[in-house]
C-alpha cells in the first residue's frame, strides 16, 4: 500500500439553529465564528476558516436560520475518519442531531458528501440529499462575516 500525500481540502458544513446549542437562549446572539474557532482549536491543529454566514435553511419541513461554514482541512484521502470525528464532535458541542458536509475538491465521480450523526443519535438516519445542502462557491470571510 502506498502512502497518500496530505492535501488541503475545502470542507463545507450546513449547521441548523433549531436545536443549535440548547444552552443558548437567543439564536440571534450566537457568535458562531467565535464558537467554531474555539471548537476547531480543540480538535484541529491547523485549519483556515474561509467563510461563516447565516442563511434560511430547512429542518423537518420548517424554515430555520442556519449557518454555512467552509474551512480548509489538511488530510490524505484515506484519513476521512479524522474529519468524521471532528464533525461528530461538533454535533456534540453544538447540540446537533447531525451535520451535513461536502468536500469541494474531492475527485470527480467520487463526490464526498454525507451526514455525520451525533454519537448518541438513536433512530432513523437520513440519506444525504444535495438538494437540501446549501453551497455558495468561492466566498471570502471578509465578504460574508455578518452573522448577526
Amino acid at each position: 500500500m502506498t502512502k497518500q500525500n496530505k492535501k488541503s481540502w475545502t470542507v463545507e458544513l450546513n449547521i441548523g439553529s433549531k436545536i443549535l446549542m440548547p444552552y443558548y437562549k437567543d439564536n440571534k446572539a450566537i457568535d458562531i465564528e467565535r464558537i467554531l474557532e474555539e471548537l476547531f482549536n480543540n480538535y484541529i491543529s491547523t485549519y483556515d476558516i474561509g467563510a461563516i454566514f447565516r442563511f434560511e435553511g430547512e429542518y423537518n419541513n420548517e424554515t430555520e436560520m442556519s449557518f454555512y461554514v467552509n474551512f480548509k482541512y489538511r488530510m490524505a484521502p484515506n484519513e476521512l475518519t479524522s474529519l468524521y470525528k471532528i464533525i461528530e464532535n461538533l454535533c456534540v458541542e453544538l447540540g446537533q442531531e447531525c451535520i451535513p458536509y461536502h468536500i469541494v475538491e474531492w475527485p470527480k465521480g467520487y463526490g464526498k458528501q454525507d451526514l455525520i450523526y451525533h454519537p448518541d443519535h438513536e433512530g432513523e438516519e437520513l440519506v444525504f440529499a444535495s438538494s437540501y445542502f446549501k453551497t455558495f462557491g468561492k466566498v471570502n470571510l471578509s465578504d460574508t462575516l455578518n452573522t448577526n
